[in-house]
This record gives structure tokens, sequence and C-alpha cells, in this order.
């Protein structure tokens, strides 16, 4: 017998149906819809023809670049286990220890923390804090007041050293002792140039200004062995991100960038490095955009 409507007044389905749509839309795709509007009107203003395709593409990866940042500041702020750095910079930080608080941010950065893809990667700059054990070894103290330690350390533990890797913007840094201690000797020399401790290092060029305080960082930090742009940019979002110190990039910072420098002239054309980084940033700040967020949708897109 053929059964009639239910009480709710609902029509089952048959074999085959289609389950009604919801209205809902996916909030990423509906991001990304309002972000091609904005950036073809951006671009009208510019004068550039690109194609409606590439507008809805970089719109498209400009989007999940922004839920992915969202993201990884969410997991910045987990609760690590004792192998990760992150705990042992907000361990530091619980213990009022500014300068060790950033030396360990430093080895943070230098091995790649924040674009980690695997344990490896996440684990190494802890383990070499820790050498390669269970609580801090590698102090500011203690590597500041006897960098030949750690030189003959890192010489007769290099089997170990070289099980260490690096974040995805790192991938291409060295863990033979030689280069590491020089990465390392370098930050010390800039930390003595500039003020003798981590702190007033890094605070010395802190003038109130989140935009202004990051830009004078990044100058200087990029003498840095090994640092370069990449490198000081990232060390710095990190920085801000973990609250450590009030910096926020103010610019995409393209100018010496490849990945990202590339994606720009995927949009814009092949234009000088500055006039890329000009209508980069004046486009993420007409979209509301974060620099770092743009600089890395330019990177992403490219590929």
């Amino acid at each position: 017998m053929k059964q009639g409507p239910p009480i709710d007044g609902r029509v089952p389905l048959e074999p085959g149906d289609c389950p009604p749509k919801t209205r809902t839309a996916d909030p990423e795709r509906r991001r990304a819809r309002a972000l091609e509007k904005q950036l073809e009107n951006v671009l009208g203003e510019q004068r550039v023809r690109v194609s409606r395709s590439k507008v809805t593409r970089f719109a498209v990866r400009l989007g999940k670049c922004e839920s992915l940042a969202r993201l990884s500041k969410l997991d910045l702020r987990r609760t690590k286990p004792i192998t990760d750095i992150l705990f042992w910079i907000r361990k530091a930080d619980a213990q009022g220890n500014s300068g060790e608080v950033l030396w360990r941010t430093f080895l943070a950065g230098h091995f790649g923390r924040s674009t980690a893809l695997t344990p490896d990667a996440e684990q190494s700059a802890g383990k070499l804090l820790c050498a390669f054990g269970s609580a801090p070894c590698w102090t500011w103290k203690r590597v500041s007041s006897s960098p030949d330690i750690l030189r003959q350390w890192l010489n007769e533990r290099r089997d170990q050293v070289k099980s260490l890797r690096f974040g995805n913007h790192r991938k291409y840094e060295s863990h033979k002792p030689p280069i590491l201690y020089r990465v390392v000797s370098s930050f010390l020399e800039w930390v003595k140039d500039n003020g003798g401790t981590p702190s007033s290092a890094f605070k010395t060029m802190i003038d109130g200004a989140a935009e202004a305080s990051f830009d004078s960082l990044y100058h200087s930090l990029r003498h840095v062995f090994r640092f370069g742009r990449t490198g000081t940019f990232d060390l710095l979002c990190l920085l801000g991100d973990l609250d450590i110190l009030p910096v926020r990039p103010g610019s995409c910072y393209l100018i010496g960038s490849t990945g990202p420098l590339m994606g720009a002239r995927k949009l814009w054309g092949r234009k000088k490095p500055q006039e890329l980084n000009r209508l980069a940033d004046s486009t993420a700040r007409a979209l509301k955009v974060p620099f770092d967020v743009f600089e890395d949708a330019l990177c992403m897109w490219q590929k």
C-alpha cells in the first residue's frame, strides 16, 4: 500500500533523488566571491587588465589563506607538548624571562616553526634548545657566555644534529654544524651590537607603532646570517602572532622575494619590484587583508 505524506508535511525522498540544496552558502566561498568583486574594482582603479579567470582564482586563494591564517593563530595559542619550542617559549614568558623568550623565538624562527608541515620540523627547534633531552640546555645565558661550548657540542653531536628538519619557508637551510653555529653566532653579534641582551636589541626598535617597529626590526635583522627577507619576515610575524612584541607588517615586503614576487607578476605583469610592491600593498590595504596574508596568497598562487 502506498504510504501517505508524513505528519510533518515533508515528502520522503524516492530512490535516486538528490537531497534538497541548502540556501546557506559555504562561508569561504562567499568570502571568495566578495573578494573577487572588490579585487575587480581595485584592479580597475589601477587600470590593470587581468582576465576574469585569474581574478577568480586569486580571490579563492586569498580567501583560503585568510582561513589558514586564522587557524594558524588559534593553533599557536593551544597547549603544546614539551617537544615543541612553543611550549618552552610560553614557559619562559610565564616566568617573566623576556630575554629567554626572544632567544627561543629566534630558534623557532630559524627552524621555521610557523611553516612546519611535519612533526619532525615542529620539534627541531625544541630538540636543539633541549640538546635532544627533556629540559632546556642551550639557554640564552649559557650560549651567550660560552658560545664555543655550543660549537663543540654541535660537532660532537653531528649525527643527531643531522636529523633536524626545517619548516616549509626554511627548507633550504642547512643542519651542518659549522653553518648552524654561524647562524647562532651571527645572532649573538647582532644582539651585542644592539644593546647586549635580546630584550634591549629588540625593544630599542619598538617605538609604539606596530608597523614602524616591524619595519625597523626587519631592516636590522636582515643582517643576521641566513635570515634574509623570508626568515626575517616570518620571525617578526611569529613574534607578533605570539604577542611577544607589538609588531605587525605594514607592507608585503616583496622586494627580494621569489615566490610572492612571481605571484605579483602573474597579477600585475612584468613590472619593477618596487612598483609591484606598491601595487600589492595598496591592494591589500583596499581589501582590508593583512599584509602577511596577502603576501602568502601571492606566494601560494604562483605555484
